[in-house]
């Protein structure tokens, strides 16, 4: 969704080391993924691909900033422990969100993740009775199946005094009912909503490709020329492939 999304360069670097500190890679599979690391910071040193938000989870902070203004009253429950749920609660406290609380299936993973982030945390059983006095509700989680119901929240903001909550779902399929939308003071932003501030950095970022293409194509063909057997024929007749 985001041109130099920064949560793909970590996934792949964190698939290579993986793959590197437990199989034999390779001396050209090492090299390739040596280079294209190298690679991504010179682009983004080079052009202005870094310029607007960087990831889905950055994007969804601002938004959730722009739409609860101030956060540092506000009670955020960041359903999830995955890597996007971590950017999202980093994201949410560099906005001025001080009250924070993890909740996921395994109560383990939700320690981890709050002590990472300086934040509490549950078990996903919990969220119910947490949510009441929650201000924002956000679920990144990976689950094919809703985690937030409308039923359960209506009854779990029974006793609620009066006030917005915004419900932000950042998962495909989706963690939150759509039905939660009706009810009373409660606002459900999805990843639509994301793509739509996402846009804005976009339009700006568009225009860098066409030089990023140009560097990338330098990049491979130094590349190619310094694998053996016979690397600088197979360029002369082909050229650059990306």
């Amino acid at each position: 969704m985001v041109i130099g999304e920064t949560g793909i360069v970590s996934q792949v670097k964190s698939a290579y080391e993986m793959a590197h500190k437990n199989l034999p890679t390779g001396r050209n599979l090492n090299k390739l993924f040596q280079r294209a690391f190298s690679v991504n910071k010179d682009l983004r040193t080079r052009t202005l691909l870094q310029q607007g938000r960087s990831s889905v989870a950055s994007v969804a902070a601002s938004l959730v900033h722009q739409t609860c203004g101030r956060l540092e009253p506000l009670h955020a429950l960041v359903i999830g422990a995955g890597q996007t749920a971590e950017d999202v609660a980093r994201g949410l406290q560099r906005h001025g969100c001080s009250q924070l609380t993890i909740v996921n299936r395994s109560e383990e993973r939700a320690v981890a993740l709050a002590l990472k982030v300086g934040a509490t945390a549950a078990q996903l059983s919990q969220w119910p009775a947490l949510a009441s006095a929650a201000d924002i509700i956000v679920a990144a989680t990976g689950s094919p199946v809703y985690l937030v119901t409308a039923d359960v929240l209506a009854s779990a903001l029974t006793d609620r005094v009066s006030r917005p909550m915004l419900l932000l779902d950042l998962n495909v399929p989706a963690n939150i009912e759509p039905a939660c939308s009706r009810l009373p003071e409660v606002t459900l932003r999805g990843l639509n909503d994301v793509q739509t501030v996402i846009e804005v950095s976009m339009r700006q970022r568009r225009d860098q490709l066409v030089i990023c293409e140009v560097l990338l194509e330098e990049h491979v063909r130094d590349f190619l020329e310094s694998l053996v057997p016979g690397p600088r024929s197979l360029v002369a007749r082909q050229g650059p492939r990306s």
